[in-house]
């Protein structure tokens, strides 16, 4: 997410500082604590993501690929062993394309909590890590507090 919210309009620095936080806990716990920072700096600017996400721009395309892999290596470096098994490596690039939909919906229908988006998330990471067969960490802990 850091070169994602370098290259955004309107304030992607902020989001650096609150989304490029080495682990320092469970993996779960990093990457919940990490998804809400994320959201949160999303719900801010929400059209700016947006508008990033949809561009049809070859740059934004590079930029968009080069976080998602960026983000990838950095889940999966967390997840340890489990990380380095290609079904784990495939359920977390799935998983980081479901977000993307995921946030775009919130965006467009604003019917759906910030809360509620990150729990969904957080089960839905759990789900893919399961269906790849990881026996690592999942993210079980709560919303954290706001």
């Amino acid at each position: 997410w850091g070169l994602f919210v370098r290259a955004a309009p309107g304030g992607g620095e902020g989001a650096g500082r609150r989304s490029e936080a080495g682990p320092g806990g469970p993996p779960a716990g990093w990457l919940a604590t990490t998804l809400d920072a994320f959201l949160r700096w999303v719900a801010e600017r929400p059209a700016a993501y947006a508008t990033l996400l949809q561009s049809g721009s070859a740059d934004v395309r590079e930029i968009m690929s080069e976080v998602r892999s960026t983000t990838a290596t950095r889940i999966l470096s967390g997840l340890g062993e489990d990380g380095k098994r290609p079904a784990t490596r495939a359920a977390v690039h799935g998983w980081l394309g479901f977000l993307d939909g995921a946030i775009l919906d919130w965006i467009a229908h604003d019917d759906l909590s910030r809360e509620e988006l990150h729990g969904m998330l957080l089960g839905a990471f759990a789900g893919a890590l399961i269906a790849s067969g990881a026996s690592g960490s999942l993210p079980t802990e709560a919303v954290p507090a706001a």
